[in-house]
């Protein structure tokens, strides 16, 4: 027993401790890998967030100076318009008052006479 089995039997202890130890080595390095690789992963999501935030704020700008130029085309053409309106106004109001003086005039000579004579 004292040749064959234990001999055998630490051999054997000696193989799987062995085996063992290269197993915790290979999760060691596993483990390593994965934490480098978890924060190449984080600075790529910081920098991809970082480029996305940017451009989004540059969408945001370019959105902000169109809005602005077509608020500025919209409020040019209805200044036109209003003013293309008051003057059709002024001028109906100016024929409206050249229409009505003679019939004023007369209104106005009516009452002079009645007041008068």
């Amino acid at each position: 027993m004292y040749s064959f089995f234990i001999p055998w039997i630490k051999q054997s202890i000696f193989v799987r401790t062995s085996y063992i130890r290269k197993l915790e080595d290979s999760v060691e390095e596993l483990n390593n890998k994965i934490l480098k690789d978890s924060k190449r992963i984080e600075e790529y999501e910081s920098s991809m967030k970082n480029i996305l935030d940017e451009n989004i704020a540059k969408l945001n700008q370019e959105i902000e100076n169109q809005h602005s130029r077509e608020k500025n085309e919209i409020d040019a053409k209805y200044e036109v318009i209003l003013k293309k309106h008051m003057n059709d106004l002024e001028k109906w109001q100016n024929d409206f008052m050249e229409k009505l003086k003679p019939h004023v005039k007369h209104i106005v000579s009516e009452v002079r006479n009645k007041i008068c004579y």
